[in-house]
């Protein structure tokens, strides 16, 4: 008896010392100097997503992206999009606020993706090719590679763009950003909190245009849809420095975990379940 009572109190630590590990970032942690726009992706209607910033850049959901699917271990809900070219969120530049014209640029979120290989998928950003109205995009390229292209300050595609190195695995939540800065070595990508890959020549500024910030794909008829999760996506109008980039992500998330992603479905408002997320070897949890 007294053997059980013990492993049964060891496993009550183990799990314990899981659960705090897995802390997720919460608004209070993030650095707000600077901070424009913020989507936890469960706070939300069934057709508004909402910033919780003082901004209010709240999105406007499109087609059918997939509410309250599971998410990052010590995170809530995420969004889940099937490679649809009609589904997204987004807020039109009339009424957005901050999410253009600045002369610095970061932006991150957490991912899982389940593109294809060969296949682009579109993250965020201010990007119609129509008209040359371009800002920002960020998006994982044919290779996964992660990707941040800068527009010209006439809303030209002049190929300014910092990518990764590492191709982000089909099924794995990783952590991604993109900083834009003319500082040294400023305009950088980050895969779960460490600096990689190449840049070419940062334009200087952000571009003032007229099109819709979007999540999930670009407008149409280019799209470049996402497939996958997208979780806890931030946007601030300056350069957060190497450090507060690696401290969104973390310690105990630092390498990929695997997520059971949802079954995509013909109607998605039929979507299955949020799945649990597998923690060590052989337990098993829900966060809700």
């Amino acid at each position: 008896m007294r053997n059980n009572t013990s492993r049964y109190i060891c496993l009550l630590l183990y799990i314990s010392l899981i659960l705090f590990a897995f802390k997720a970032i919460s608004y209070s942690d993030m650095p707000t100097s600077g901070l424009v726009g913020y989507w936890k992706m469960d706070n939300h209607t069934d057709t508004i997503l909402y910033d919780s910033t003082s901004n209010a850049n709240n999105l406007t959901k499109v087609g059918n992206p997939l509410l309250d699917q599971p998410s990052m271990a010590g995170y809530d809900k995420a969004i889940g999009f099937q490679n649809n070219p009609n589904d997204a969120f987004f807020i039109s530049d009339t009424n957005q606020i901050g999410l253009d014209n600045m002369s610095e640029l970061t932006i991150s979120c957490w991912i899982n993706h389940t593109l294809s290989d060969g296949v682009s998928g579109v993250i965020a950003g201010k990007w119609q090719i129509a008209g040359d109205n371009l800002s920002y995009l960020f998006y994982l390229n044919t290779n996964h590679y992660v990707t941040l292209k800068i527009a010209e300050s006439d809303g030209t595609d002049g190929n300014a763009m910092a990518q990764g190195t590492t191709a982000i695995q089909s099924g794995l939540w990783a952590h991604v950003a993109g900083r834009a800065s003319s500082a040294t070595d400023g305009f950088k990508i980050f895969v779960n909190g460490a600096p990689e890959g190449f840049n070419l020549p940062y334009p200087g500024s952000i571009s003032n245009r007229s099109s819709d910030f979007m999540v999930g794909k670009e407008p149409n008829p280019i799209a470049h849809p996402f497939k996958g999760l997208i979780d806890e996506l931030a946007i601030w109008n300056k350069a957060l420095s190497n450090i507060e980039i690696s401290e969104l992500v973390p310690t105990s998330t630092a390498t990929p975990t695997r997520t059971k992603t949802p079954t995509q479905t013909k109607t998605p408002t039929n979507a299955s379940s949020p799945s649990p997320n597998q923690v060590g070897e052989n337990f098993w949890f829900y966060y809700k």
